[in-house]
């Protein structure tokens, strides 16, 4: 038996739900439901010798619904239809017991190239017949608005929001033949990051990295110090020269002045030894 998991303003007459679906398209009660959220390949179309198959249909996260249809004779000097769609109601969910599914709304769309520049407003349903079987689009037209590309769908809509049908085979008897989409693969979308955050995980990386990026350079320095005095050391050996001490009093001293530091033993046998 189905079950279905409605949104308050489902059952609402057709002003109300009018009115809650202008507060779901401006984003007052929800996004796109994750059920839906897909990139599709459009296998097949009822509006058959217009496009060329297969063409990629997608239902984004934020509320929106796009297409890129390759058309078989171009139209205004243009090879491809784009679309674009919303929902206008907030989408009601049939779920059954053998894993079919359907999900019906209000929604407008619009495409170009368009000679009437229209926005089509429509009861429409996606479902499923089981897992891993064809998701199926079915388009109802209940208006279309021509001349209306300047204005927000939702306000060309306006006049024809209505509540559909409560599922696709009462919305095919009450309503007629609607137009057809067959996806087959969808696979899910693909997540992008904001152009910032590539600069943000630099930014951490380098701040977490310092301290050792730090300990390093200062363990090849306070290294490169220690070779040159080494260096120098030998140097200054090789030309008689004396290392006299340890640490930060430690100096070197020339044979010249040996004699002349008296806190220092047998300075003639050293010099001589030099």
């Amino acid at each position: 038996s189905p079950t279905s998991s409605e949104s308050p303003a489902a059952a609402l007459p057709p002003a109300a739900a009018a009115a809650a679906s202008s507060a779901w398209s401006m984003g007052l009660q929800g996004r796109t439901p994750p059920w839906l959220e897909a990139r599709c390949s459009v296998a097949w179309t009822s509006s058959v010798g217009k496009y060329q198959m297969p063409y990629v249909a997608e239902f984004g996260s934020t509320g929106f619904f796009r297409w890129w249809a390759p058309l078989l004779e171009p139209l205004d000097g243009e090879d491809t239809e784009v679309g674009l769609g919303t929902y206008l109601t907030p989408p009601l969910a049939i779920t059954r017991e053998d894993g079919s599914w359907e999900t019906g709304y209000f929604a407008a769309n619009r495409f170009t190239p368009d000679p009437a520049n229209s926005t089509l407003c429509t009861c429409e349903y996606q479902g499923q017949a089981g897992p891993g079987q064809p998701r199926v689009l079915a388009d109802y037209f209940i208006a279309k608005v021509p001349n209306s590309r300047h204005l927000p769908m939702e306000e060309a809509c306006a006049p024809y929001i209505q509540q559909c049908p409560i599922d696709n085979a009462t919305a095919s008897r009450i309503i007629g033949k609607p137009f057809i989409e067959i996806y087959t693969p969808c696979s899910p979308l693909k997540v992008e990051a904001p152009w910032w955050a590539g600069l943000v995980a630099l930014v951490l990386l380098v701040i977490g990295l310092w301290p050792v990026v730090n300990a390093c350079h200062r363990a090849v320095y306070e290294e490169y110090l220690a070779e040159k005095e080494q260096e120098a050391e030998e140097a200054d050996e090789s030309r008689g020269y004396l290392w006299l001490g340890d640490g930060p009093s430690a100096a070197y001293l020339p044979p010249s002045k040996w004699k002349a530091q008296k806190f220092i033993k047998d300075v003639p046998a050293i010099a001589s030894e030099v």
